[in-house]
């Protein structure tokens, strides 16, 4: 990222200019003692007395005041609680996308979430969605959130994000992929059922759900989609991952331990560190795209 889009992160920020105050006083604080300890020694020495006697006095009225504006930018700086998401992640999603956006609480919808026919629509389940990014990379448009799902049967919650691609592939009817691993999915609203894959090398690393097994057969049968494929699955973004091609888009899900972007920007925080880890936590969707996009 360019210095000039650092710096005026950092500015609109105001954590970097309230620190640079406190180390300002500290400076300064410095000096005033040093130039008290300087007076107090030449009045000892009875060395231009009364200059000594005044630079002592005005020393010590300064550093008190100084002493308690550094107190007073101390406190003020414990207690700064800003949103990191509006001020660390919207500017870092609208700088690296095209028509990037951010949206920390309007998201997909639970019908759009069950739509990508990557989780169970049973009545046991809830999903709801926030920290989405929209936007246009590498000539694709794309959205990626944040999911939090709900197993009111089990009582168990997962977390994880979404991806979706405009990427149309030429099957009509959906085909899902997941991890050996993930739960099955449960579907009701489409007559889908997991089946073995005909590719060998994506049934070693998978599970696949379909309706139409020639659509599949098809779809795997694509060289570049099967790698892809494969590459996904190997690469284990989360402990489940799963992936499904539908409406003319490629869907990707990974679990993940909690939603992707901290919520307070506070004092421990350095603002250009925190706009890298930003970044790179984007940099996820370039990295799907260079396995999908032919």
């Amino acid at each position: 990222m360019k210095k000039s889009f650092v710096k005026k992160v950092e500015k609109k920020v105001g954590l970097n200019a309230l620190k640079t105050k406190i180390k300002t006083i500290n400076l300064l604080f410095i000096f005033l003692v040093l130039a008290a300890i300087l007076a107090v020694y030449l009045n000892h020495t009875g060395y231009m007395l009364s200059y000594g006697l005044v630079v002592a006095a005005v020393s010590l009225l300064v550093l008190a005041f100084f002493l308690s504006y550094r107190i007073k930018l101390q406190v003020q700086l414990a207690g700064i609680h800003l949103d990191y998401r509006d001020l660390i992640v919207k500017p870092v999603a609208e700088y690296m996308f095209n028509a990037g956006t951010f949206s920390k609480n309007g998201s997909a919808t639970e019908r759009e979430i069950l739509n990508t026919k990557l989780f169970s629509d049973t009545i046991n389940f809830r999903y709801s969605s926030l920290n989405e990014v929209k936007g246009e990379c590498d000539g694709v448009k794309f959205f990626s959130t944040d999911i939090y799902k709900q197993d009111y049967k089990a009582h168990l919650n997962m977390y994880g994000r979404l991806f979706q691609f405009d990427i149309p592939t030429d099957n009509i009817n959906p085909v899902v992929f997941t991890t050996k691993n993930a739960p099955l999915i449960e579907y009701t609203d489409t007559p889908m059922k997991r089946m073995d894959s005909v590719s060998p090398i994506v049934n070693s690393v998978c599970q696949m759900y379909t309706f139409d097994e020639n659509e599949a057969r098809e779809l795997v049968n694509d060289k570049h989609i099967s790698d892809a494929i494969k590459k996904l699955m190997d690469m284990r973004p989360g402990m489940i991952t799963a992936c499904s091609f539908y409406n003319k888009k490629i869907n990707v899900f990974y679990s993940t331990e909690g939603y992707t972007f901290e919520e307070d920007l506070n004092k421990k925080h350095d603002v250009p560190a925190e706009l890298k880890k930003s970044k790179e936590s984007f940099m996820m969707i370039s990295r799907l795209l260079d396995m999908f996009k032919k």
